[in-house]
Parts: structure tokens; sequence; C-alpha cells
């Protein structure tokens, strides 16, 4: 791996990772069509830190809001009095409890499709439909919402729409926060709670996916790249990643979801095509 091919990765990474565009897709597209090199698990590892402080750097005052509102849940069970008066008009507590409630139908398909998905990164032709699909969905969610749910009124049926949602992105193609932000879209949810939920949704899953990736090291520890590879991997993820969250904080929140679609269109298009040729 060259420290070129570090950068590449990592603008990758964290620009994907929070446009509605797909992360795993563009990836996969990155190694088949331009032949770089993955860097191998360590560095996948170190990207996707990178992509985890980018959101939670970002998203520091909503987390922090989080934290305070299931500390005080917490102490309502202890005290056993009041828990549900917490959970109904705390937003923090209320917010973290959406994130937790999501995270088990992601974490239950993760956990069963996880070789099917495997098998899937390795057809360029499953990116470029899903691509497509990611296209469809910003044009439809975009055309048909207007919804006024703010986090005291989602609820857990919500959660888990927008969890099955984010677990359907292990396909790669599909964009984990396109899914996510145009199916909360759908059930109701304001432009800015659906993005919102969408990115605190994606820390526990980015984590996550470290986590895994961490395991597959252990079974072979097998270091191909330099520290100074990995660093400026993460540094790049991190920086275009939180980019990336301000430019589509910016979009949505001006109603233009539907801008990324055609980007989606266009890369699936081609990547179809090639794929053919």
């Amino acid at each position: 791996m060259t420290y070129l091919d570090a950068i590449l990765l990592g603008l990758v990474q964290g620009l994907t990772e929070f446009l509605p565009v797909s992360s795993s897709g563009h990836l996969v597209i990155t190694r088949h069509l331009l032949d770089v090199p993955t860097g191998g698990i360590v560095f996948e590892v170190v990207v996707h830190l990178g992509t985890a402080l980018a959101v939670c750097v970002f998203m520091r005052r909503k987390i922090l809001e989080v934290l305070a509102g299931l500390l005080r849940l917490v102490r309502a069970i202890a005290r056993r009095s009041g828990v549900a008066r917490v959970i109904d008009s705390d937003p923090g507590a209320r917010l973290g409890l959406l994130v937790a409630v999501s995270a088990v139908p992601t974490g239950l398909i993760g956990l069963f499709l996880n070789d099917l998905a495997a098998r899937l990164f390795e057809s360029t032709l499953v990116v470029g439909i899903g691509l497509l699909v990611t296209g469809v969905l910003l044009q439809v969610s975009q055309r048909f919402t207007g919804g006024g749910k703010d986090v005291r009124d989602v609820s857990w049926f919500d959660a888990l729409v927008a969890g099955v949602a984010q677990g359907c992105a292990i396909v790669p193609g599909l964009s984990r926060s396109g899914t996510t932000v145009s199916a909360s879209l759908l059930l109701g949810l304001t432009r800015e709670t659906a993005a919102e939920l969408s990115f605190l949704m994606s820390i526990p899953v980015i984590l996550g996916a470290a986590a895994v990736e961490l395991l597959d090291y252990a079974a072979d520890p097998v270091v191909s790249v330099t520290w100074a590879h990995l660093l400026l991997g993460a540094a790049v993820a991190a920086v275009s990643g939180y980019v990336a969250i301000s430019v589509f904080m910016n979009q949505i929140k001006k109603g233009r979801l539907a801008v990324f679609s055609w980007y989606c269109f266009a890369v699936g298009a081609i990547v179809i095509l090639m794929w053919g040729l």
C-alpha cells in the first residue's frame, strides 16, 4: 500500500459512509475497478474508527444529551419511580433507547446474513443494482414526506423499521444513511430528526464492524501496512467524514435529499454497463 492508496481509501470511506451513496459499494468499486489494495483488516478497522470519530465530534452535543438522559433513566430505575415519565418526556433518554431498539434488527441481520453479504461483495453487478435502488429510495422519500414527528413522537416500531432498513444496507450498493433516512422520512419523521437518528444509529454499527474486524485480525494477525499508513487513512477518513456529515445535514434541511439520487443512478448505471462488457 502506498500513501496515495491510504489517502484514497480513507477519503472513500469518510465521504461515502455518511453521504447516501453507499460506502460498501464504493469500496467494492475501488477494489475491482481501480485496483487499489484494501490495506487489510487493520487498515479497515482504523478508517472505521476515523469515521466514528467524525460522527461523534459532529453529534457531540446530541450524544451528551443522550448520555445525560440515559443517566437520568438509570437513576429513575434505581429509585423504581418515574421511569415511564423519563422515557416519555426526556428527549435524550428516549433517543438513546430508540437507537438501542434500532440496533436489534440491524445486529440480527448482520449476524445471520454475514456470509451472504461476503459473497455479494464479490459482485460489481450487485453494487450497481444496489446503487439504483438507493437512488429510487431517495427520490421516493423526498416526494412522499411531510411528517412532523420529533423525538417524542417516534415510536418503538419506527425505530425497529429504521433498524431493519439499516440492516438491509449490508448489501453493497445500498446506502446505510440513505435507507435509514428514507425509511424514517416515510414513517413521518421530520428531516432533522431522521438525520440525527440515522447518524446516532451509525455509531454502534461502525464500532460493531470494527470489533468484528478486530476478531478476524486476532485469528490471523498479519499487518501489511505501517503506522504511517494507518494514521493517514484514519485522519483522512475522519476529516472527510465530518465534511460529509455537514454536507448531508445541510442538504436534508433544505429538502434536497434527492440530489444524491442522480449520482447513485449515474454510478450504478456505469458499473452495470462495465460489468456487462
